[in-house]
């Protein structure tokens, strides 16, 4: 190799120095994707650990629902009451509900199950199968061997020889179909947490209690005494009804008007309360009225000799024909002067003594 003395550098240097600097930052290069491959695989491992765990809680929740829900299916013993559903955990999916469509309502509808009637009662049937994934055997019957084969040509050949094969084939059909429906109601109730024997005494529970009460019912409507004892009838007791006034619904309630009384009433009531008799007394006690007072309240009461009171106090009416009358004047005889007695006894006062003189202005009549 040349080497030329002076500030230029040789191609052979320069090459040499190149590639030692490309290995250099290749090295640096491939250090650095190898720390990212590292974080790559870490993140993705750490992202495995979290779907994990992710997945686990996510069943640990669906198992928690469903040991819930099969307790609670557990305890049922009315067969009218609604039954829980029990969800199942998918890888995918996650936890998955039932189509409650396709789901038994109550424990009378599940079980009738095993001896399915119309199409609806097996697509029940299928799907509750399929969804929880039971197992059942292709073939339901007898274990096949050597001598059951033989058995079974020895009776077929027999039967056919009757006429009644086919009978029996679709008699054996049956009692299959029936013993998968019954086996599948048996292995669905125990995914589901149900318990027949609580349904089934629950049930003659229902029919001791219902029988207990018509026989009492029973046994008090004949209730007789025995023959020769003496019948004794218990008194009829009338229901007790609300008092009702003495009024129809067509009278309304309303205060009864008594029309005024008239001056010699007011009077004649006056002059028995002023006497001593006692029987006076008691008819003017007796002659007491309660009224309602023209164009007062209703609720405004008064008696008769208030008010006799007051419409004597304002003068109103006619003069008293008793108390307030004038006195009568004797006779004057020819040749005596007005104002003189015509007897010594005579003192030409009027004759009773607490009266007024008739000239008095204030009993005048008007």
């Amino acid at each position: 190799m040349t080497t030329l003395e002076g500030p230029y550098l040789p191609f052979d240097e320069y090459r040499r120095y190149r590639t030692t600097q490309d290995e250099q930052i290749a090295a640096e290069f491939r250090s650095v994707h190898e720390r990212i491959d590292g974080v790559d695989s870490k993140l993705e491992a750490f992202k495995e650990e979290t779907r994990a765990e992710f997945a686990a809680l996510r069943q640990a929740a669906a198992e928690q629902q469903r040991l819930t829900a099969r307790l609670r299916n557990q305890l049922l013993s009315n067969p009218t009451l609604a039954i829980e559903p029990i969800a199942i955990f998918d890888e995918t999916r996650g936890v998955v509900q039932p189509d409650m469509n396709l789901f038994p309502r109550h424990a009378k509808e599940f079980y009738a199950l095993r001896n399915p009637q119309d199409g609806r009662q097996h697509a029940k049937l299928s799907y509750l199968v399929s969804f929880y994934d039971v197992a059942l055997p292709e073939a339901m019957g007898p274990s096949s061997s050597d001598e059951d084969s033989s058995g079974n040509e020895e009776s077929q050949s027999s039967s056919e020889a009757t006429g009644g094969g086919d009978d029996d084939d679709d008699n054996d059909v049956d009692n299959i179909f029936k013993d998968r429906n019954y086996l599948a109601v048996h292995m669905l109730e125990t995914i589901l947490g149900l318990s027949e024997d609580n349904f089934i005494t629950f049930m003659e529970r229902a029919e001791k209690r219902a029988a207990r009460a018509a026989a009492s019912a029973i046994k008090r409507a004949q209730d007789t005494l025995p023959l020769g004892a003496p019948t004794r009838t218990r008194p009829f007791v009338q229901a007790s009804q609300p008092y009702l006034l003495a009024t129809t619904s067509s009278q309304a309630l309303r205060p009864q008007l008594i029309p005024p009384l008239t001056v010699s009433q007011i009077m004649d009531g006056y002059a028995n309360e002023k006497s001593p008799n006692p029987d006076s007394q008691d008819g003017n006690r007796s002659n007491a009225k309660l009224s309602w007072r023209i164009g007062s309240p209703p609720g405004l009461q008064q008696t008769s000799e208030g008010a006799a009171g007051s419409r004597s106090s304002h003068g109103g009416g006619s003069q008293p024909s008793q108390l307030l009358s004038r006195p009568k004047q004797p006779s004057i005889p020819d040749g005596q002067k007005e104002g003189t007695p015509s007897e010594p006894g005579d003192s030409g006062s009027p004759t009773n003594p607490h009266s007024k003189t008739p000239s008095s202005s204030r009993y005048r009549k008007k």
